[in-house]
């Protein structure tokens, strides 16, 4: 089982996401992480600073999207159980890839944050 963990930044995905990690004995990686590998690499296209536009983040998801679901197919072929998370895939793509793997996914956001919470 693939367990993707998206959502808006700063709303606990990676706390969600380790705290799984650590339940379920599995291996995780944060799409945060994959971004820089690509950024290393330097890929053509990436996003290079954030853009909460929902344009921007439509369009940064679907750049990103090959690269997520090639990951996927490594993993799935890898380890049992994975966790991914991070802000770079949306739930339209989720839907999409559990025709293909064994997916688990939740969305964080919250209602009440203010740059002043930051």
């Amino acid at each position: 089982m693939i367990y993707l963990v998206g959502g808006a930044p700063r709303a606990g995905k990676s706390i969600l996401g380790q705290r799984l990690c650590t339940t379920l004995k599995v291996g995780w990686v944060s799409t945060d992480l994959l971004m820089e590998l690509l950024r290393v690499a330097n890929a053509a296209g990436r996003k290079v600073e954030w853009n909460a536009a929902p344009e921007a983040i439509t369009a940064a998801a679907e750049w990103f999207f090959p690269y997520l679901e090639r990951f996927i197919w490594g993993v799935n072929s890898l380890a049992d159980h994975y966790v991914i998370e991070g802000v770079d895939f949306l739930p339209a793509q989720v839907a999409q890839l559990s025709t293909q793997y064994p997916i688990r996914a939740v969305f964080l956001g919250c209602s009440r944050m203010t740059l002043e919470g930051l």
